[in-house]
């Protein structure tokens, strides 16, 4: 070959030409040099260019003549990262087998892959988006940075790259619509970061990425609609994670030579995919393993290589899915474990040798699930344990070694559920909160007498088979919500005897068997309100006789069995308003009241047994208005002599028994009030009716 001479004019000269207007030369030092061995000539900057990459080695000028320059450097914007050249008489790369060179002593034997590659790396990145670009590309062996083959609008195949071996920086190939197959890349390698295939609708198989050993990041294939085969026959090691989702024809999912560990797993929404055995080689995840949504996906055996501990585990949305046989090596996880929707799933015995949960520990709406039979080694869930949904549960006995649970205890929605014995190991104080709702045949709690306090709420609510809360007796305080609501046979509170605060609210209500709140004895301050509502068999309020404060509203609503208020006598403040109605079968106060205010209303109406009122004759402010109205047989208020505030209304009406006087002597008392009064349809006596 000649020596030839490129001089600015004629870099110039190709930045004029209509192929080169998407190349911005930024310094062009040109020298002259040794002869550049022959290699391959086909994708120059002549005519059929296309601003693909130009001036590297084996790259020739329009007229078929290599160029011989020492350093030329540029940027192509939109296709060809900075191209450096290097004189390969004092290169350390790869060498050209190639070369035409008339030394005939030569006797270099480099592999260059097929004939006519250029065995000099590219220097920068590779971007694809033309045919023009893809078919000019100059047969570089290597490129030092990352390649992109993105939205090439009827490319099938990627067959002018078959020259690559080695990408330094990352491989994309993203939303390529006619792009079937991945001929071009079967000599590929080796990827330096990580190997995406995103969106290329038409692919149909992975085959052609044939030698591909490892990539330095992760390797994901997603979104492919025609895709049926994930197969890397070679790929042996992944330094990231692994992701194969949304690709929703692929039935073959095959890696037969991968081995070592992977920073995580990712099998989501791959409809028709049955089996993981092609990942068998496996032997960690040190991140998530997910798998999500996959509606015919049978069985994940083939991931029983898996040992030691990994990140979460999430299971969830697989309606095929028969047990977790292939996650038997998983000794611990650092995030959350979370099984969920899995319409067939029968056993989680797969998860036997978990030992630890650093997240929480999720088993919700399975609805095959018999029994809580895989967990038997774990002893500490650091966040959440949800147990929710599983209507065919009949025990948690696999949770037996469970000694702490670090946030919330959630039983919920168990149908045939019947006792919590599985949790007998489990002691000390929950730091947000035990939730027991809607477990229509759970019989005891039994279970739970290890816990001594709740951070959070503590709900007992929809519980038709309870009939007791005995388990909870070492609970001494709870810091948000206490409820016990809606639970038909239980007939008392004893249980939460322990109990001396309450948070905010304090619940109990519409227990139709509930005849007593004598558990409740030891509570003196609820921070929110107290409600005693729809209890229709509550003898009385007895249970809150050491009860002093209560910070917002108190409300004894539709009881219709209480007679009186005693149980209320020790409460000195109410922050809130304080509302009696409803009560068919109240008849007095019952006792002398040591309240002294009420921040807000104070109500007394529709109480159809009410005859006496009296009993707050200490009390002094009610922060908003008064209010004594439609109570059938009320025949006196009672005496309100220290009374000397009430903050808005005062509604004394309707009450037909009660003599006109009482109420008005109370209101001159006041010497009125800011807001409304209404004093009407009492007894009319001498100040009225």
């Amino acid at each position: 070959m000649d020596d030839a001479t490129l001089g600015m004019s004629d870099v110039l000269a190709l930045y004029d030409s209509a192929q080169m207007r998407r190349l911005v030369p930024l310094v062009a030092v040109i020298s002259l040099g040794s002869p550049w061995g022959c290699g391959r000539t086909d994708f120059g900057l002549g005519q059929g260019g296309g601003g693909s990459s130009s001036g590297g080695p084996g790259s020739s000028s329009s007229d078929g003549t290599p160029i011989d320059s020492t350093t030329t450097t540029w940027v192509d914007d939109t296709t060809f990262g900075p191209i450096t050249l290097t004189d390969p008489s004092t290169s350390t790369g790869l060498t050209n087998d190639t070369s035409t060179s008339t030394d005939s002593t030569s006797t270099d034997s480099t592999s260059t892959g097929p004939e006519g590659c250029d065995p000099e790396p590219y220097e920068g990145d590779v971007f694809l988006d033309t045919e023009d670009e893809l078919l000019d590309y100059p047969g570089h062996v290597a490129i030092t940075g990352n390649l992109v083959v993105y939205q090439l609008p009827t490319a099938q195949d990627l067959g002018p790259l078959e020259c690559l071996r080695d990408v330094g920086g990352y491989v994309e190939l993203r939303n390529n619509p006619a792009l079937q197959r991945l001929d071009g890349l079967h000599n590929l390698e080796t990827v330096g970061s990580y190997l995406y295939l995103l969106s290329n609708p038409s692919l149909e198989s992975t085959e052609g990425l044939t030698s591909l050993s490892q990539t330095g990041d992760f390797v994901f294939v997603e979104d492919h609609a025609s895709l049926t085969d994930v197969f890397l026959p070679s790929l042996q090691t992944i330094g990231g994670r692994l992701r194969v989702w949304n690709d929703p024809q692929v039935t073959n999912l095959e890696l037969p030579s991968l081995q070592g560990a992977v920073t995580g797993i990712e099998i989501g929404y791959d409809a028709s995919l049955q089996f993981l055995d092609g990942l068998a080689g496996l032997s960690a995840s040190t991140g998530d393993i997910v798998i999500l949504g996959n509606q015919s996906l049978f069985d994940i055996v083939g991931l029983a290589g898996l040992s030691g501990p990994s990140g979460g585990v999430l299971v969830m949305d697989n309606p095929s899915l028969q047990s977790l046989d292939g996650l038997w090596g998983l000794t611990a996880a650092a995030g959350d474990v979370r099984i969920q929707n899995n319409g067939s799933l029968g056993s989680v015995a797969g998860l036997s040798e978990l030992q630890t949960v650093g997240g929480s520990l999720w088993l919700e709406s399975n609805p095959s699930l018999p029994a809580i039979d895989g967990f038997g080694s774990v002893s500490a869930v650091g966040g959440n344990l949800v147990i929710n949904t599983n209507p065919l549960l009949q025990h948690v006995n696999g949770l037996i070694s469970l000694a702490s649970v670090g946030n919330f205890l959630v039983v919920e929605n168990n149908d045939q559920l019947q006792h919590l014995d599985g949790l007998a190991g489990l002691s000390g104080f929950l730091s947000a909160g035990l939730w027991l709702d809607g477990n229509a045949a759970l019989q005891n709690v039994d279970g739970l007498a290890g816990l001594t306090g709740v951070g959070g709420f503590l709900s007992v609510n929809d519980n038709d088979a309870l009939q007791n809360v005995d388990g909870l007796a070492n609970v001494s305080s709870v810091g948000d919500l206490l409820r016990v609501t809606t639970n038909q046979l239980l007939v008392d509170v004893d249980g939460l005897a322990g109990v001396s605060s309450v948070g905010t609210d304090l619940r109990v209500e519409a227990n139709p068997s509930l005849l007593d709140i004598n558990g409740l004895a030891g509570v003196g301050s609820v921070g929110g309100k107290l409600v005693i509502g729809f209890n229709p068999v509550l003898g009385g309020l007895g249970g809150l006789g050491n009860l002093t404060t209560v910070g917002s509203d108190v409300i004894v609503l539709d009881d219709d069995a209480i007679t009186t208020l005693a149980g209320l006598q020790g409460l000195v403040s109410v922050g809130g308003g304080l509302q009696v109605r409803e009560c068919g079968a109240l008849q007095a106060v019952g006792q002398p009241m040591a309240l002294q205010s009420v921040g807000d209303y104070f109500y007394f109406t529709d109480d159809p047994a009410l005859v006496d009122l009296s009993g707050f004759g200490l009390l002094q402010t009610v922060g908003a208005e008064l209010v004594v109205s439609d109570n059938a047989v009320l025949g006196t208020m009672g005496s309100f002599a220290a009374l000397g505030t009430v903050g808005t209304d005062f509604f004394v009406q309707n009450n037909p028994q009660l003599p006109t006087c009482q109420p008005v002597g109370v209101l001159q008392q006041l010497g009125g009030v800011p807001g409304s009064t209404i004093i009407s349809g009492n007894l009319a006596d001498a100040c009225g009716g």
